[in-house]
């Protein structure tokens, strides 16, 4: 008893994909069942979805169609057979074919809708059979079993070739945007996002400075263009081109001198901190020895930037220290004001 109903479970969970198309085209029809079949859950949930028991089989319907009927049964899935792996699979099939461009059907039933089955021929071929042997007692003739009823068809379609072409583009998508993680919206602005690239170019500052050397120290006011380059969330670049007019630190009668500073920096953002290093150059132009040198530099800096200008567009503070290659090695302490425009 308990064999005949592991048998009838198994036999329940057994029903057939039924297709009709033009002979030229049935190969892709195949592959576009076996598709959707992948997704299918009419017959198959949980932990068991539809797999093929066997081969396709064909009948010619006219000189052009044909009709094909492949059985399926409920298998358990497991690591190498399962819905996913299934519908890449049997969609690289799909698109390995020529695009259908003539009408087809496709329907999924619990019997086989375009084969009929064996045991109706055999009852038809024992019908018509001439007894060889007679019988003592006439033995009533068997009436042919009539072919079981099929059942509804549970999905069904009839496509025309005009919209073959968009369903094409688009099956795919369907079928695993379940899959696809809904994308987060970002609050941040898009400046801010890394791969940007933003330009400031109305960037200032305003400093005072303090050179100092063995001989003895001097401060100075002087002011820069900051053009800045952010090319990512975090990491920016600029250049700072500064104007100051200095005298030298030792008491002398050499009168002051211009000094004009180009230099490169590259820093990082900490939220409102920004951390930089970078070297430059500075070209003193003037009379006496002092005032034809072009010492390079090493420097650091350290800034507080405001999320948002203030007064007089006013951009954060900065600290910057200097380590300048000239005759006296000398050093620069610096501390400004930011400007934004």
């Amino acid at each position: 008893m308990i064999c005949c109903a592991l048998h009838s479970a198994s036999a329940a969970e057994r029903f057939f994909v039924n297709i009709q198309a033009d002979q030229s085209q049935l190969e892709s029809v195949k592959r576009r069942s076996e598709y959707r079949m992948s997704k299918n859950v009419d017959f198959c949930r949980g932990v068991k979805m539809p797999k093929p028991t066997g081969a396709w089989i064909c009948r010619k319907n006219s000189a052009t169609t044909a009709s094909c009927s492949l059985q399926y049964e409920c298998a358990f899935v497991d690591k190498n057979f399962n819905r996913k792996s299934e519908s890449f699979r049997t969609y690289r099939a799909m698109k390995s074919l020529p695009a259908i461009t003539t009408s087809y059907k496709i329907s999924l039933s619990k019997k086989s809708k375009f084969i009929k089955p064996a045991a109706t021929k055999r009852v038809a071929q024992a019908k018509v059979a001439p007894r060889v042997r007679p019988t003592p007692r006439p033995t009533p003739l068997a009436t042919p079993t009539p072919a079981p009823t099929l059942e509804e068809d549970l999905f069904a379609e009839e496509l025309q070739p005009q919209q073959e072409a968009k369903e094409e583009e688009d099956v795919f998508e369907q079928a695993f945007a379940e899959e696809r993680p809904t994308p987060k919206v970002e609050e941040e602005s898009s400046s801010n996002e890394p791969g940007v690239s933003e330009w400031s170019w109305l960037r200032f500052d305003v400093a005072l400075t303090q050179t100092s050397e063995e001989s003895g120290s001097q401060s100075v006011f002087e002011a820069a263009w900051r053009p800045r380059w952010k090319f990512s969330k975090d990491w920016s670049s600029e250049v700072r081109v500064g104007l100051s007019q200095r005298k030298t630190v030792a008491d002398t009668e050499d009168e002051a001198f211009s000094v004009l500073e180009t230099a490169l920096w590259l820093g990082r953002d900490f939220g409102s901190w920004h951390l930089a290093g970078g070297f430059g150059r500075q070209s003193w132009s003037g009379e006496g020895e002092l005032g034809s040198q072009t010492p390079t530099f090493m420097g650091a800096s350290v800034a507080y930037l405001w999320s948002e200008t203030k007064f007089l567009s006013m951009e954060g503070l900065e600290f910057q220290y200097l380590s300048i290659s000239d005759e006296a090695a000398s050093t620069s302490m610096r501390f400004g004001f930011l400007f934004k425009f």
